[in-house]
């Protein structure tokens, strides 16, 4: 399975880890970090990105980022949510 997150960012699976990938400036992708649980994996990515960041910022510029960042955790736990029932009820049904 690949989830893209964004241009440059996508989380793909093997049968036990998921792994975070960035794209090259030559346009391959490399693995960036191992995560057994996709949360993390994803968490990690948006960490990367905020780093990644040039310039420099006011101290009044935290607290907008750290909503920014509680919202997108939010999301992540709710379509993690969705996405963990959708694969128990497809299990269910492969299953009878």
């Amino acid at each position: 399975m690949i989830i893209t997150l964004n241009e440059d960012w996508r989380v793909a699976s093997d049968p036990l880890q998921w792994i975070l990938q960035r794209r090259t400036p030559s346009g391959r992708w490399t693995n960036v970090g191992y995560f057994g649980d996709l949360e993390r994996a994803v968490l990690q990515a948006a960490r990367r990105q905020v780093r990644l960041l040039r310039g420099t910022f006011p101290s009044e510029a935290l607290l907008p980022l750290q909503q920014a960042l509680a919202a997108v955790h939010a999301d992540i736990r709710a379509a993690l949510a969705t996405f963990r029932t959708e694969a128990a009820a497809y299990h269910g049904r492969a299953g009878q």
